[in-house]
């Protein structure tokens, strides 16, 4: 079997002929795999940082709003206690 068609393969098969192969193919099956979670692993760590980023933005304008109330509430605090 040529390692083009070996790259091709889905998880499932790829297993699939490790184990029907026995030792015969199991370094190039290794080694796909392991690209294969890596990639994964690349994929899943930029979706997280997108992820993060957008949290803390989230965050800061939460914050921003909590103090724009705050002085808000100080402000009509202020306006009552004088009278008016």
């Amino acid at each position: 079997m040529k390692i083009e068609e070996i790259l091709g393969m889905n998880e499932k098969e790829l297993i699939e002929f490790g184990f029907d192969n026995n030792e015969k193919h199991t370094d190039i099956v290794n080694s796909e795999m392991m690209r294969r979670m890596k990639i994964s692993i690349d994929n899943f760590n930029k979706q997280s940082s997108k992820q993060t980023d957008t949290l803390i933005k989230l965050t800061w304008w939460i914050i921003g709003l909590t103090i724009a109330l705050g002085v808000i509430a100080l402000f009509q605090l202020i306006i009552i206690l004088r009278g008016g």
